[in-house]
């Protein structure tokens, strides 16, 4: 059980006083505190009570493994508890109506979360980085959000904000948004299939999703942004590392698919028109062959470096004229040793 930890002057480091009210945020703590922490749900100032609404200033303690919040709690600010390593239980009271940005990010070692009936606010990636979270859930009655297949969602917004490493994205159009780095860190999980509907894969989707293979991209999509996949390592193994991205992709961004090592073949999108700033396919050391689609795009808009690193890379099919590609650089801006490579020149695309 939580031991009771009541304020003695020496563990809230800072605060804001609300006087119209008589509320009280807590902005700092100090370093000094026990594993196990309950904070009241006021304290005195100068002879008046607070009531304690709203609670930051704990990211980083790594001490912290139990905590026990007030019933009068109504916010967690950005960042209140990230990084909280050792922390392994937290219950959020029935007050809570918001819940900012990475509130609970990289609390490592914690393995559930119920969001209570109240909570009419989440923002970006509460949970980001929490990677050996088994189970989230959302009380009768809320009916902002919603947890089913190892995904949290927000109802409203069609919104995914959190999955798990065994979260299957729902099909059946709940689903039309993805919070950045949904299934980030999450290294269990091999398969994703990305609903019709989506139209953005967010910066960090699944980085680090060491054991990510197979993955499903629907013809909706437009954007693939910034590390979407960077270090899946696996990424396409059972399909021999063919990655086709799909037509409908305009915007691949730096680093989307950078250091997955087990990619062989890789085709780029008809109507792709913009890679970043580079680096999008850099130490994919497996990487054998790319095939673009177009040729259309500006040359200045194929990403910098873009395949930097990929040491195996032997062919490169391209329908554009030799003249346009070595006018403008193409091959050395975009990483690539054409003593080693083959450039294939005006080869016909095809549906």
């Amino acid at each position: 059980s939580i031991k009771s930890y009541i304020y003695k002057g020496n563990i809230f480091n800072g605060y804001t006083l609300n006087t119209s009210n008589n509320t009280m945020s807590i902005t700092e703590c100090k370093n000094d505190f026990n594993a196990a922490v309950r904070i009241p749900e006021s304290l005195t100032f100068e002879t008046t009570p607070y009531t304690i609404t709203k609670l930051s200033g704990f990211n980083g303690h790594r001490k912290l493994e139990l905590l026990s919040l007030p019933s009068t709690l109504e916010e967690l600010s950005a960042q209140a508890f990230s990084k909280c390593e050792n922390l392994s239980e937290i219950t959020l009271p029935n007050s809570l109506r918001t819940i900012r940005a990475q509130a609970l990010g990289s609390c490592t070692k914690l393995k559930m979360i119920d969001i209570p009936v109240g909570v009419q606010t989440i923002e970006d990636a509460p949970l980001c980085g929490c990677y050996n979270l088994e189970n989230i859930t959302v009380a009768e009655g809320n009916n902002n959000f919603k947890a089913i297949n190892g995904c949290l969602i927000d109802v409203n917004k069609k919104r995914l904000l959190q999955g798990l490493p065994n979260g299957v994205i729902p099909q059946d159009g709940s689903v039309q948004e993805i919070e950045t780095a949904a299934f980030s860190s999450l290294s269990k999980i091999e398969e994703l299939a990305v609903p019709n509907g989506v139209i953005k894969l967010p910066t960090y989707f699944a980085i680090d999703c060491s054991n990510l293979d197979r993955v499903v991209l629907p013809n909706t999509l437009t954007t693939i942004d910034t590390q979407a996949f960077y270090r899946c390592k696996n990424l396409m193994t059972s399909n021999g590392g063919v990655l086709v991205i799909p037509d409908s992709v305009t915007v691949i961004n730096s680093n989307a698919f950078s250091d997955c090592t087990s990619l062989t073949d890789v085709t780029l999108p008809k109507s792709l028109k913009d890679m970043g700033s580079g680096s999008n396919f850099a130490n994919c050391t497996s990487l054998k062959t790319v095939t673009f689609r177009t040729a259309t795009t500006p040359i200045n808009e194929y990403g910098q470096g873009a395949f930097e690193g990929c040491k195996n890379l032997t062919d490169i099919y391209w329908p554009g004229t030799q003249t346009l590609a070595e006018a403008a650089n193409l091959w050395k801006h975009m990483g690539v040793d054409t003593t080693k490579v083959t450039i294939h020149y005006e080869y016909e695309v095809r549906d």
